[in-house]
């Protein structure tokens, strides 16, 4: 589990921000705002790419974030095969504001690419 928790600790797009991202429909017809995408490099040695994006709704239905997760890794794992990745990382921000304040939550899910050449996303380490 050490290379989750080493992609878990790859950081955010600090500079990015909704103006600089582009409306990216899913096959669901579900629409979220893609802010990048990638490749990451980690400590180790270790490469990913990696798609952050940003969602209208709040981060609370897990279920909904897997799919959407899917859905969008489904666009992707193209590109990481093309650049000889073995790894893809998909992350999910949501901002509130309220008055002065700003609360920003996110999620992310890992993929890797099994021996047999198929994408398997790991495990949430967060209920």
């Amino acid at each position: 589990m050490t290379l989750v928790a080493l992609l878990a600790a790859g950081s955010w797009c600090g500079g990015c921000s909704r103006h600089t991202s582009k409306l990216y429909p899913l096959p669901s017809d579900k629409k979220i705002h893609l802010v990048s995408a990638g490749p990451g490099h980690f400590r180790k040695g270790l490469d990913a790419l990696v798609v952050n994006c940003e969602a209208d709704d709040p981060l609370d239905d897990k279920a909904r974030l897997r799919r959407e997760a899917n859905e969008i890794w489904t666009d992707y794992w193209g590109q990481a095969e093309r650049a000889n990745l073995r790894i893809g990382i998909v992350r999910i921000l949501h901002t509130e504001v309220s008055g002065s304040v700003t609360q920003t939550e996110s999620f992310g899910f890992t993929f890797f690419r099994r021996a047999d050449g198929w994408w398997q996303r790991l495990p949430d380490k967060r209920p």
